[in-house]
Protein backbone atom coordinates (compact mmCIF):
# COMPACT_ATOMS: atom_id res chain seq x y z
CA UNK A 1 0.00 0.00 0.00
CA UNK A 2 2.72 2.16 0.97
CA UNK A 3 4.61 2.08 -2.41
CA UNK A 4 0.78 2.62 -4.30
CA UNK A 5 0.42 5.75 -2.39
CA UNK A 6 4.18 6.78 -3.33
CA UNK A 7 3.28 5.60 -6.91
CA UNK A 8 0.15 7.92 -6.65
CA UNK A 9 2.23 11.20 -5.63
CA UNK A 10 4.60 10.68 -7.92
CA UNK A 11 2.05 10.39 -11.30
CA UNK A 12 0.55 13.17 -9.90
CA UNK A 13 3.36 15.56 -9.48
CA UNK A 14 4.32 14.23 -12.97
CA UNK A 15 0.95 14.78 -14.41
CA UNK A 16 1.35 18.31 -13.27
CA UNK A 17 4.66 18.84 -14.85
CA UNK A 18 3.87 18.18 -18.13
CA UNK A 19 2.15 21.13 -19.31
CA UNK A 20 5.00 23.06 -18.18
CA UNK A 21 7.47 21.32 -19.57
CA UNK A 22 5.13 20.82 -23.09
CA UNK A 23 5.23 25.51 -22.71
CA UNK A 24 8.68 25.02 -22.48
CA UNK A 25 9.78 23.46 -25.59
CA UNK A 26 7.27 25.52 -27.36
CA UNK A 27 9.13 28.32 -26.14
CA UNK A 28 12.59 26.92 -26.72
CA UNK A 29 11.06 26.27 -30.54
CA UNK A 30 10.36 29.92 -31.02
CA UNK A 31 13.32 31.11 -29.21
CA UNK A 32 15.94 29.24 -31.39
CA UNK A 33 13.76 30.33 -34.92
CA UNK A 34 14.41 33.73 -33.75
CA UNK A 35 17.65 33.12 -32.85
CA UNK A 36 18.33 31.34 -36.08
CA UNK A 37 17.23 34.09 -38.10
CA UNK A 38 19.03 36.63 -36.56
CA UNK A 39 22.13 34.44 -36.21
CA UNK A 40 21.66 33.28 -40.39
CA UNK A 41 21.10 37.42 -41.28
CA UNK A 42 24.61 38.09 -39.32
CA UNK A 43 26.49 35.14 -40.97
CA UNK A 44 25.46 36.50 -44.48
CA UNK A 45 26.04 40.30 -43.17
CA UNK A 46 29.53 39.20 -42.25
CA UNK A 47 30.57 37.20 -45.23
CA UNK A 48 29.57 39.70 -47.33
CA UNK A 49 31.52 42.41 -46.33
CA UNK A 50 34.76 40.13 -45.47
CA UNK A 51 34.65 38.73 -49.14
CA UNK A 52 33.35 42.03 -50.91
CA UNK A 53 30.03 40.48 -52.31
CA UNK A 54 26.89 40.02 -52.19
CA UNK A 55 25.65 37.30 -49.63
CA UNK A 56 21.74 36.40 -49.01
CA UNK A 57 19.57 34.95 -46.32
CA UNK A 58 17.08 32.56 -47.70
CA UNK A 59 14.07 31.10 -45.91
CA UNK A 60 13.03 28.36 -47.49
CA UNK A 61 9.53 26.90 -47.94
CA UNK A 62 9.99 23.34 -46.60
CA UNK A 63 11.06 25.64 -43.60
CA UNK A 64 15.32 25.77 -44.12
CA UNK A 65 16.96 28.89 -43.18
CA UNK A 66 20.19 28.84 -45.43
CA UNK A 67 23.06 31.51 -45.89
CA UNK A 68 24.70 31.40 -49.62
CA UNK A 69 26.43 33.59 -51.69
CA UNK A 70 24.79 35.71 -54.56
CA UNK A 71 25.20 34.84 -58.19
CA UNK A 72 27.07 37.52 -60.11
CA UNK A 73 25.77 39.52 -62.86
CA UNK A 74 26.28 42.95 -64.06
CA UNK A 75 24.57 44.81 -61.19
CA UNK A 76 26.32 42.89 -58.03
CA UNK A 77 30.32 44.10 -58.22
CA UNK A 78 33.01 43.60 -56.21
CA UNK A 79 34.68 46.28 -54.19
CA UNK A 80 37.74 47.02 -57.22
CA UNK A 81 34.81 46.59 -59.83
CA UNK A 82 34.69 43.27 -61.12
CA UNK A 83 31.48 40.81 -61.55
CA UNK A 84 31.21 39.13 -58.54
CA UNK A 85 32.19 34.96 -58.92
CA UNK A 86 29.26 32.60 -58.88
CA UNK A 87 28.12 30.80 -55.63
CA UNK A 88 30.14 27.65 -56.88
CA UNK A 89 33.45 29.68 -56.94
CA UNK A 90 33.27 31.13 -53.58
CA UNK A 91 33.18 28.87 -50.49
CA UNK A 92 30.31 28.95 -48.01
CA UNK A 93 31.40 26.27 -45.85
CA UNK A 94 32.11 27.25 -42.47
CA UNK A 95 32.70 24.84 -39.24
CA UNK A 96 30.68 27.52 -36.98
CA UNK A 97 28.07 28.93 -39.52
CA UNK A 98 25.63 25.68 -38.44
CA UNK A 99 23.88 26.62 -42.04
CA UNK A 100 21.61 25.38 -43.43
CA UNK A 101 19.01 25.06 -40.25
CA UNK A 102 15.16 24.43 -40.47
CA UNK A 103 12.58 25.44 -38.35
CA UNK A 104 10.54 23.86 -35.48
CA UNK A 105 7.66 22.15 -36.48
CA UNK A 106 5.20 23.49 -34.25
CA UNK A 107 6.67 27.20 -35.65
CA UNK A 108 4.27 29.03 -37.73
CA UNK A 109 5.67 31.57 -39.94
CA UNK A 110 2.90 34.18 -39.81
CA UNK A 111 4.47 37.19 -42.13
CA UNK A 112 7.36 37.38 -44.15
CA UNK A 113 8.29 40.54 -46.31
CA UNK A 114 11.58 41.52 -48.11
CA UNK A 115 11.55 45.36 -49.43
CA UNK A 116 8.41 45.91 -47.64
CA UNK A 117 6.53 43.17 -50.48
CA UNK A 118 5.04 39.88 -49.38
CA UNK A 119 5.95 37.14 -51.77
CA UNK A 120 3.73 35.62 -53.68
CA UNK A 121 3.42 31.65 -54.15
CA UNK A 122 7.48 31.53 -54.10
CA UNK A 123 9.59 28.75 -53.10
CA UNK A 124 12.47 30.57 -51.11
CA UNK A 125 12.31 34.41 -49.79
CA UNK A 126 16.27 35.93 -50.32
CA UNK A 127 17.46 38.85 -48.27
CA UNK A 128 20.15 40.24 -49.81
CA UNK A 129 23.30 41.32 -48.08
CA UNK A 130 25.49 43.96 -49.58
CA UNK A 131 29.58 44.27 -49.21
CA UNK A 132 29.06 47.97 -48.12
CA UNK A 133 27.12 46.56 -44.93
CA UNK A 134 23.56 47.02 -45.83
CA UNK A 135 20.64 44.92 -46.68
CA UNK A 136 16.98 44.40 -47.75
CA UNK A 137 14.56 45.42 -45.72
CA UNK A 138 13.19 41.99 -44.03
CA UNK A 139 10.77 41.45 -41.55
CA UNK A 140 9.83 38.30 -40.00
CA UNK A 141 6.72 36.82 -37.90
CA UNK A 142 7.16 33.58 -36.32
CA UNK A 143 4.06 31.98 -33.70
CA UNK A 144 3.24 29.46 -31.91
CA UNK A 145 -0.45 29.19 -30.70
CA UNK A 146 -0.76 32.67 -29.21
CA UNK A 147 2.46 33.82 -29.34
CA UNK A 148 4.59 35.48 -31.20
CA UNK A 149 8.06 36.91 -32.22
CA UNK A 150 9.23 39.46 -34.52
CA UNK A 151 12.65 40.17 -36.54
CA UNK A 152 13.51 43.05 -38.49
CA UNK A 153 16.65 43.83 -40.53
CA UNK A 154 17.44 46.86 -41.03
CA UNK A 155 18.54 48.75 -44.26
CA UNK A 156 20.97 50.75 -43.70
CA UNK A 157 23.22 48.71 -41.09
CA UNK A 158 22.41 45.89 -41.93
CA UNK A 159 22.12 44.52 -38.43
CA UNK A 160 18.82 41.92 -37.49
CA UNK A 161 16.56 42.46 -34.37
CA UNK A 162 14.28 41.18 -32.63
CA UNK A 163 11.45 43.85 -31.80
CA UNK A 164 8.18 44.76 -30.33
CA UNK A 165 5.34 46.17 -32.21
CA UNK A 166 3.92 49.24 -31.57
Amino acid sequence: IEIMIVMAIIMIIMATGVPSIVRGLEKDQLSRAVKDTIEGCKTARDRAIFQGIPWAFIVKVDRQLMVEPMPGDSAQRTRSGEVAPSPRAVSNESPYSGFPRKLGDDVHVDKIAVNFAEPTEESEVRVRFFPNGTADEFTVVYSIGQKQRFVKVDVVTGLATEYTPQ
